[in-house]
C-alpha cells in the first residue's frame, strides 16, 4: 500500500509513502518493482494498525488517494483495506480497482483544519 496524496489544489498538495510511517503496527515494509510498499501478512487475525502524522498547514478540504494492489484473477477482493484520516473512515475501501497490479484509486475526501493530521490503514481479516 502506498498512501496516496491529500489533496486541495496541485500546490497543496503532500505525497506519504510506505517509508514515512512513524508507526507500521503490523504492517512490514517491502519493496516492490523498485518501490516501498506496506503489506499485511495476516490471516484470521487482525494487524495492528500503521499510523503517520501529516502536518497541515492550509484548512480545506482534500481528496484522498491511495495506490492499492489488486488482481482479479487471483483473489479479488482479499487485499482491501480501511483508511483513517483523523478517525474518519474514508468512504471506499482501496484494493477494489478491478486492475491487475497496483493503482491509484480515490478512497475519500476529508476535512482538515490547520494542524497535524493522522493517517492509519487498517486491514480486517477476510
Amino acid at each position: 500500500m502506498l498512501l496516496g496524496s491529500l489533496a486541495a489544489r496541485a500546490q497543496d498538495s503532500w505525497l506519504v509513502e510506505a517509508e514515512d510511517f512513524q508507526f507500521k503496527g503490523g504492517w512490514q515494509l517491502e519493496q516492490t518493482a523498485g518501490r516501498s510498499i506496506l503489506r499485511v501478512f495476516s490471516g484470521k487475525v487482525a494487524a495492528a494498525d500503521a499510523l503517520t502524522v501529516i502536518n497541515i498547514n492550509k484548512a480545506g478540504r482534500y481528496a484522498v488517494w491511495v495506490r492499492s494492489p489488486d488482481y482479479p484473477a487471483d483473489k479479488p477482493g482479499t487485499r482491501l483495506f480501511a483508511l483513517y484520516v483523523d478517525e474518519q473512515a474514508m468512504p471506499r475501501e482501496a484494493g477494489q480497482h478491478g486492475k491487475d497490479g497496483y493503482h491509484w484509486e480515490k478512497s475519500g475526501q476529508c476535512r482538515a483544519g490547520k494542524r497535524r493530521a493522522c493517517a492509519a490503514p487498517q486491514r480486517h481479516p477476510p
